[in-house]
């Protein structure tokens, strides 16, 4: 059981956790916590992101002129057990450097360092003084919430070197790494990612700098005169009589009818949409002779998919609500689950065409950073664009070739 503090002092902390809870240690190596409760973990990071740079422009042609270095750091829980000490020692001769001693010591050099300095520390203070407080459980006014320590470190480690994923070239290991992105969230989604099943198409997606720009490569072209609004229930979920009325008008008129757009959790309500019921509107019309691309804009809601027990299955009596595995809604940190039905619309994510997610929502990583999955990886062929200054002959295909930004940079946060 939670233990209780005898003096709370206007602390709101009034309970401890129990020792066996798991799933608020797991969470709480993750974050830097609300009083920065893990700094030193997180310095340790930093320190090492910024010392395995160092080492790496040191190593990139040594013989001009960087002296031998020593790089050693001791052992961080964010690491892994195979960093535990790591030393990157590199034999050179002491040459001239391209900034030598006598040029930092020179007064120009030192008093715009310092101004430098000042402007860091006054930008930071500011910062923390008028800046909402997301990391603090006081604070709920915003869908947003704290960043995880993994994301702030991959985010700050990949700015170091400023890679460009418009192309190979200019991104050889970021570019890899958006690929697998795209792919973890396919396969959080329930797309299929096997080429070699045929009964299936095979899912493919890219980053995005949000959620906008994934939903206007989705319906890319359309213009705002051409979408129509359908009424909402009185959960602000999209009320599927009044889009069945529309469909059957378009059918009746003879109007081709390009995509439905679920919302799944909407930014003023988090209302998931009847994904389940949209669907099933397009097999009826399909039926009559109209389709129609399913898309599912999901950037708040999409990561809340994670939360779904793998071995869950629709429409199956042992689901409960909420689910067995979780606690109830007490304690140090009170379980929240999924209600059942909600799970069953997230769940048929795997049905729609495509999903917008947005990573700096719900995936607790830093602005910008938003996504887009297809069902079916040809679709990212309706929206391409090259150009021979980027793309070279014989090289491998771009991702930077699909959707509607032309370069984007991919942090190694997800």
């Amino acid at each position: 059981m939670a233990q209780k503090n005898s003096k709370s002092n206007g602390n709101i902390y009034t309970t401890k956790p129990p020792e066996d809870d798991v799933s608020h240690q797991m969470i709480s190596s993750l974050f830097l916590g609300p009083h920065a409760e893990n700094f030193d973990y997180f310095k340790d990071n930093i320190i090492a992101v910024l010392e395995l740079t160092k080492a790496a422009r040191e190593n990139y042609f040594p013989e001009d002129g960087v002296s031998s270095s020593t790089v050693q750091f001791r052992h961080s829980p964010i690491l892994s057990s195979s960093m535990m000490c790591l030393k990157l020692t590199y034999k050179t001769q002491n040459l001239q450097s391209f900034i030598p001693d006598e040029v930092r010591a020179s007064t120009t050099f030192v008093k715009n360092s310092q101004k430098i300095s000042n402007a860091v520390q006054k930008a930071a203070e500011l910062l923390g003084k008028h800046s909402v407080p997301w990391w603090s459980p006081r604070y709920a006014a915003h869908m947003c919430m704290d960043m995880s320590m993994p994301s702030l470190l991959g985010y700050f480690m990949t700015m170091l070197y400023n890679p460009n994923n418009v192309s190979i070239e200019a991104s050889p290991f970021t570019m890899v790494a958006e690929i697998q992105a795209g792919q973890q969230l396919c396969d959080l989604f329930g797309y299929n990612l096997d080429e070699q099943r045929n009964d299936v198409p095979c899912g493919w997606g890219h980053i995005t700098c949000g959620g906008t720009v994934a939903n206007l490569e989705t319906i890319a072209g359309i213009g705002s005169e051409h979408v129509v609004g359908i009424a909402a229930d009185i959960e602000a979920r999209l009320d599927l009589e009044d889009l069945d009325r529309h469909l059957k008008a378009s059918l009746d008129n003879q109007q081709a009818v390009y995509a439905v757009v679920a919302i799944i959790g909407s930014t003023e309500e988090g209302a998931v949409d009847p994904l389940r019921g949209v669907l099933a509107l397009r097999e009826k019309y399909q039926t009559l002779g109209m389709s129609f691309v399913v898309h599912a804009d999901a950037a708040w809601g999409g990561y809340f998919a994670s939360m779904i027990p793998k071995d869950f299955k629709p429409n199956d009596p042992a689901n409960s609500d909420p689910p067995k595995q979780t606690g109830g809604g007490e304690g140090f940190v009170p379980d929240a689950s999924l209600r059942v039905e909600t799970q069953e619309e997230i769940y048929a994510l795997r049905h729609a065409d495509s999903i917008t997610v947005d990573p700096h929502k719900a995936g607790y990583i830093p602005y910008p950073a938003g996504g887009l999955c297809y069902r079916d990886e040809r679709m990212r062929f309706l929206i391409t664009w090259s150009s021979p200054y980027i793309s070279r002959a014989g090289t491998t295909e771009s991702i930077g070739i699909y959707g509607v930004e032309g370069r984007q940079v991919i942090f190694l946060t997800n």
